[in-house]
């Protein structure tokens, strides 16, 4: 039995190392800012590290005439697929769409 130990006790410590080195991010589920409706279609707008300030106006022009932010890559979804209308991206910040 302690032999076996002996054999495991140095793949074991590297991967407690391992785990402990990487980096830990913690998961933070997105902001919700509520309902908006545009050109008669209503949408629940969503943040992640974003205010909602800021995030509901964003959205809102996105919308209405697929105005972006400066600095933030946007993709459109189609409906068929799924009910995210667009999602906007600038590093770990973003700002979503859904319909409703």
């Amino acid at each position: 039995m302690a032999r076996a130990l002996r054999k495991l006790w140095l793949p074991l410590m590297l991967a407690g190392l391992l785990a402990t080195a990487l980096p830990a991010t913690a998961t933070v589920p997105p902001t919700e800012c509520g309902l908006t409706t545009v050109k008669g279609k209503r949408y629940d707008i969503k943040t992640h590290l974003v205010s909602c300030k800021r995030g509901k106006p964003w959205a809102r022009s996105y919308l209405r005439s697929g105005r972006k932010p400066k600095g933030y890559h946007c993709r459109n979804y189609s409906a068929k697929v799924t009910k995210f209308r667009f999602i906007c991206r600038r590093g770990g910040r973003d700002f979503l769409a859904i319909r409703r």
